[in-house]
């Protein structure tokens, strides 16, 4: 299969306050004898401050190497660039509103680092054929607009300017200005060119050029050229700046020796960048957009609860009528009730926000997207009724950074899609009676849509259209689920399969402050957290609309790969029993003096040998006592009690057991030596606490898939 060189990066040695050396990077077979394919602009003209400030610069990492590339900024948080320039980086820092990059004290220049997470490729992208050269680039803040830092525009959806062919249209960047030049340039170029006929352009690459691809003439030599790669092919339409290509590829001949220069069609590509970045492109600016579930929004004061502004006022989608966060007419909760329940005190610059979550681990809580975008910090309060109160029984406050707080990468403020986030606990907590996890729901499908049932909805918020501030005391509601089909034809459109609705009976729903809180089936003794409270009618929260949730099943593989270990999913495994009575009498005496455990009082119980316990030891001969001198035991703390895990002793500080016996532990009792667990003065036999700090499991780990299911625990030294 033919093959050929992608647009040649400037990677180099990273050396402070000088442009990088180059070296050629994805060096592929070329398409014809001694013409290999590049990227590549040669002589244009110096750009102006503020000129194209569109433009952006990527200074891209590679191990111990960098890379120089261009992008196209289009919205507040997204650059489009191409495929080849970022695949494979580890990093990116992002030049905005820059000419001069050399110059770090540039007036207006920014320069925000963007880690590999952030970077997304297409998945279809192929460095043999050059086929799918585009990417996007994610920005960890948004930024501020000005005269020297704007987005360029999307373009329309139709197709007034599909083709462009003989249209005018601009190339800029920082590549080679000549062919003679080795590195990039150090100041901001650009060119205006005419697009080249696709039949025309074709002829040049022998078939390499598909309808993906847009191509510019050269004239006068003026062409793209090395370390222009991703960056933007701009079509201007009056004021209007649109992005229609990302420089792409040309010929290795030269930049000056007359060939087209090719870019990545971004009318191509329209679905693919709305998709992962959710910029508004396929109505251009008359697309419907709406309030998100408002927040509220305060000047943080000690010992008061905060007074309310709405945040994110985007353009409703009915006349009068505006979206918005959504408990009222609830009744008051009691201390435990909803152990899952947390809150969050939101801090943006100098004012706060409260919003409900949802704790499903000892790590990790469970929102909205829409409470954490862009907060700075958040206070997570847990084991809490009443807010106020800061010295009621149990209840915790824990500071964690915007570091730790994780939006969905697809989120989008002007639909309301993807509206779920996670905030990572810079400790773990103790579980007891007042702070429990809620459990994420089982991959089955038995409860995938809900309809019908009986579900719980908790939080702070107002508890009626009256109130002009969030609840000082926790409150709920039960309320029934509504068919996704009726709750569609009360928003509109706005509602998705990845959303889940309640329905508001006498007057009880979700309201302002609820943001992001817990929507809860209870099977049993088992919370399920089944959605995050998004959205609702801004008329009032008493209105009888529906209440808008994320549907958590849509993100159990997003939350599953977002949380560290995958320790959000409770499992009670076959090989991972309940302790007997015996020991769960005593469980409020366990870490105390662990010796003294009541284990006389009662024999196992026969219950710990069952048809359910498929993978214990049946039919087997009892062991000689020091036969088994590497078998170790665990009694595990647990959410819902003591359990009983078996292990291997590998070394003297390490014992080998299963992931899912000790994830979601606090603590355990081990046992070594021992052959009847309930003699605590069998001769020989020893126990020692372990706690959560000792656990080590394999970090990727799955408990929905059982994938890499192994742990180590670490022994505390003897003496």
């Amino acid at each position: 299969m033919k093959t050929f060189i992608a647009l040649s990066l400037f990677v180099a040695i990273a050396s402070a306050g000088t442009l990088p050396a180059v070296e050629q990077r994805l060096p592929l077979v070329p398409v014809m004898p001694l013409e290999e394919l590049e990227g590549r602009i040669t002589n244009g003209e110096l750009a102006k401050p503020g000129q194209f400030p569109y433009q952006v610069g990527l200074s891209l990492v590679f191990g111990n190497k960098g890379a120089w590339c261009g992008g196209t900024l289009i919205s507040n948080r997204w650059i489009l660039t191409a495929a080849h320039c970022t695949d494979g980086a580890d990093g990116v820092t992002v030049y905005l509103g820059a000419t001069d990059i050399k110059n770090d004290n540039e007036k207006g220049q920014q320069r925000i680092y963007s880690s590999k997470s952030y970077i997304v490729v297409h998945a279809d992208w192929d460095a043999s054929t050059m086929a799918n050269d585009i990417s996007l680039i994610k920005l960890p803040v948004p930024i501020e607009f000005n005269d020297l830092i704007q987005p360029a525009t999307l373009p329309k959806m139709d197709g007034k300017y599909s083709t462009y062919v003989g249209e005018m249209v601009w190339a800029s960047g920082w590549g080679r200005d000549s062919d003679n030049a080795t590195g990039v340039s150090q100041f901001l170029r650009y060119i205006e060119v005419p697009v080249m006929k696709q039949s025309t352009c074709k002829t040049f690459y022998f078939g390499s050029v598909t309808e993906k691809m847009i191509c510019i003439k050269t004239v006068d030599k003026k062409s793209t050229c090395n370390g222009d790669s991703g960056g933007p092919l701009v079509y201007k339409d009056g004021d209007v700046n649109y992005v229609i290509g990302a420089t792409s590829f040309g010929i290795l001949l030269g930049c000056e020796k007359g060939w087209p220069g090719v870019f990545t069609r971004v009318t191509s590509y329209l679905d693919w960048i709305e998709e992962i970045s959710g910029v508004s492109i396929r109505y251009g600016l008359t697309m419907k957009t709406f309030i998100a579930l408002s927040l509220f929004v305060a000047i943080a004061s000690a010992g008061t609860l905060p007074v309310v502004e709405q945040r994110l006022p985007l353009v409703p989608v009915m006349p009068l009528e505006e979206l918005e966060g959504r408990i009222t007419n609830g009744e008051l909760a009691k201390p435990g009730q909803f152990p899952y329940q947390a809150g969050l005190s939101l801090v943006f610059g100098n004012k706060g926000a409260w919003c409900g979550g949802t704790l499903i681990s000892n790590r990790w809580v469970l929102t909205a997207a829409h409470c954490t975008d862009g907060a700075d910090g958040v206070t997570v309060y847990l084991g809490a009724t009443d807010i106020k109160n800061d010295n009621e029984k149990g209840q915790q406050r824990i500071y964690t950074s915007k570091a730790n707080i994780v939006v969905h990468a697809n989120w989008d403020a002007s639909t309301l899609s993807n509206d779920i986030s996670l905030i990572k606990l810079p400790v773990a907590v103790e579980f007891n009676d007042l702070i429990q996890p809620a459990t994420l729901p089982k991959m089955d499908g038995k409860y995938s849509t809900y309809e019908g049932d009986m579900v719980w909805a908790s939080g702070w918020g107002r508890d009626s259209d009256a109130a002009t501030s969030v609840s000082q005391f926790l409150r709920y509601i039960e309320v029934p689920v509504l068919k996704q089909s009726t709750c569609k034809t009360y928003y509109l459109g706005t509602v998705t399969d990845k959303m889940i609705c309640i329905k508001s009976v006498d007057k009880k729903s979700t309201c302002n402050g609820d943001s992001g809180g817990p929507l809860v089936y209870k099977d049993g003794g088992v919370n399920y957290v089944i959605g995050a409270t998004s959205f609702g009618i801004a008329l009032g929260c008493e209105k009888g609309w529906p209440g808008v949730f994320t549907r958590v099943t849509s993100y159990l593989d997003w939350i599953e790969e977002v949380s560290e270990w995958n320790k959000v999913k409770p499992m009670y495994l076959v090989s991972m029993y309940p302790a007997p009575p015996a020991m769960r009498q005593d469980e409020k005496n366990y870490g105390k003096d662990p010796v003294v455990l009541n284990l006389e009082k009662e024999t196992m119980p026969d219950e710990m040998i069952t048809k359910e316990a498929m993978n214990r030891i049946f039919g087997g001969s009892e062991a000689h006592q020091n036969s088994f001198t590497y078998q170790v035991g665990f009694l595990l703390q647990r959410p819902k009690g003591l359990y009983w895990c078996g292990g291997s002793l590998i070394s003297p500080e390490y014992v080998l057991t299963a992931a899912h016996c000790v994830d979601m532990a606090s603590r355990a009792l081990v046992f070594l030596g021992a052959h009847d667990i309930k003699n605590a003065h069998e001769p020989g036999q020893i126990r020692m606490m372990v706690y959560h700090r000792d656990f080590i499991i394999y970090p990727t780990w799955n408990p929905r898939r059982l994938k890499d299911d192994i742990a180590l625990v670490h022994l505390p030294k003897s003496g």
